[in-house]
């Protein structure tokens, strides 16, 4: 506990006395309160609001394009030996085969060499590694891309590339220009064709670069766990408007940051009704810093301003007095990393191909750092009309009706019975573009890893743009 001057300690000790409730001794005076100190009542703010899903609440469609061509696209995939298992080389294998990028020797002016390993900052302590991941790697996007044994079009054929597949990624190249697409950019790559390693050249406009931004992952981590520590943590609680819809921002449902109104709360720049606001979704990590009237003073982390919620938005529920496990998940590169803090060191504990939502509108995975919220085994979706399409298994809601969660399973209907055919492990479309509805889509298997291992109180979710 903080100390704190004599005269406002005795006066703590009788609030808390009189009232029968613990205040927290570290009080906070603003410009904003007219210097009036102001103490907050954390048994308050642990039972303010907090909204769990029932268990038979059911959600929207989890799947933003159509399950069934996922499931399309992965039989072709394994029926054609090109899933991550028949073509990723993971980082321990690059190792083992010396895989380095050749371009140089053979004449090829090199842009970049994108090297693998681990910042400075953080260790590898995998409790997760079940499938063959890389930390560079390129996404294609076209059928039958011919991969050349050099960088021009006269150049052999040595490889085939298809649709969504994940190639590891060596270098950068200046090769042969093609005015049709006016670059001159390729990329040197590597891939595994059965116990070969083979490596060939890809124009780079039939590709995406990929990458696990590891560095910018473990500082957010760290930058997180450091406004965290010594505060008082809360966040944003408005699951289905069930605490009341936020008022319109100037007449719309959606601010100037392009948050929705549906699922957030108003966060004013001051503790008035008729102040400036934006909008905070259901979820959002914030640290308390006193409490004024009807409103608490919070602050965002990574935010430089401090808001005025009204109170009844704010839930103290898994409040973080340590926070030593965060998952960091990357709208952009579509991955996921799981850091744990330990001996006063990031460690990844796992990393992963992940499917999320769109960049923007009401399917997007929205930036942000949130509190993983609740745990659900299972829970039904369903399409517009309220039907039931199929169940989500291990999942964690972090906002709203985001969750992080494991392979959607469409129920089969046979004699007119509606029947479950099990839960599935793979789709071969994990990680490639944007297909889901907010969500977070994970291997079954890591999304059952998290459900298990992540500790409420403990924990963060950052989703990186």
């Amino acid at each position: 506990m903080k100390k704190t001057v004599f005269v406002m300690a005795i006066l703590m000790f009788l609030l808390s006395a009189c009232s029968g409730r613990h205040i927290v001794d570290e009080v906070k005076e603003t410009d904003r309160n007219k210097g009036i100190q102001t103490a907050i009542d954390i048994d308050e703010l642990k039972r303010n609001n907090d909204i769990l899903c029932n268990d038979d609440d059911m959600e929207e469609n989890v799947n933003l394009l159509s399950l069934d061509e996922d499931e399309n696209l992965t039989q072709q995939a394994e029926d054609n030996n090109y899933t991550e298992y028949d073509v990723i080389i993971d980082e321990m294998q690059k190792k083992e085969v010396k895989l380095e990028s050749k371009a140089r020797e053979i004449g090829y002016e090199v842009i970049e060499v994108f090297d693998s390993g681990l910042p400075p900052s953080v260790d590898a302590n995998l409790i997760y590694d079940r499938y063959d991941v890389t930390f560079n790697y390129v996404v294609v996007m076209g059928d039958d891309i011919n991969v050349r044994e050099k960088p021009t079009v006269a150049s052999p054929v040595v490889g085939t590339a298809y649709n969504f597949e994940k190639i590891n990624v060596l270098s950068e190249v200046k090769g042969q220009f093609l005015e049709s697409f006016g670059s001159d950019i390729w990329y040197e790559i590597a891939w595994k064709d059965f116990d070969k390693v083979k490596v060939g050249y890809i124009f780079k406009d039939f590709v995406e670069r990929r990458t696990f931004r590891l560095d910018d992952m473990v500082k957010a981590a760290e930058k997180l766990r450091k406004e965290v520590e010594n505060r008082v943590t809360a966040y944003i609680s408005n699951y289905r408007d069930r605490n009341g819809s936020a008022p319109q921002w100037k007449g719309k449902d959606e601010d100037q940051y392009g948050t929705l109104r549906y699922e957030s709360a108003p966060a004013y720049t001051s503790p008035k009704k008729n102040a400036d606001f934006r909008y905070l979704p259901d979820g959002t990590l914030v640290t308390v810093i006193s409490a004024s009237g009807d409103y608490y003073e919070v602050k965002v982390p990574g935010h430089d301003s401090v808001y005025f919620v009204p109170k009844k938005y704010i839930s103290g529920s898994n409040l973080i007095e340590e926070l030593s496990q965060v998952v960091v998940i990357d709208t952009r590169n579509q991955n996921e990393v799981v850091l744990r803090y330990f001996k006063d060191k990031w460690q990844i504990v796992s990393y992963t191909y992940a499917t999320t939502g769109s960049s923007e509108g009401a399917s997007a995975t929205r930036p942000g750092i949130y509190v993983p919220i609740q745990k659900r085994k299972n829970f039904n979706y369903t399409n517009e009309n309220g039907e039931i399409l199929g169940y989500v298994p291990y999942s964690i809601r972090f906002s709203g009706s985001a969750y992080i969660h494991g392979i959607p399973v469409k129920y089969e209907k046979k004699d007119g019975e509606i029947t479950d055919p099990g839960m599935k492990e793979y789709l071969f479309t994990l990680g490639t573009i944007p297909r889901t509805n907010k969500t977070v889509r994970n291997y079954t298997s890591h999304a059952k890893f998290l459900y298990e291992w992540l500790e409420l109180g403990k924990s963060a979710i950052i989703v990186l743009n």
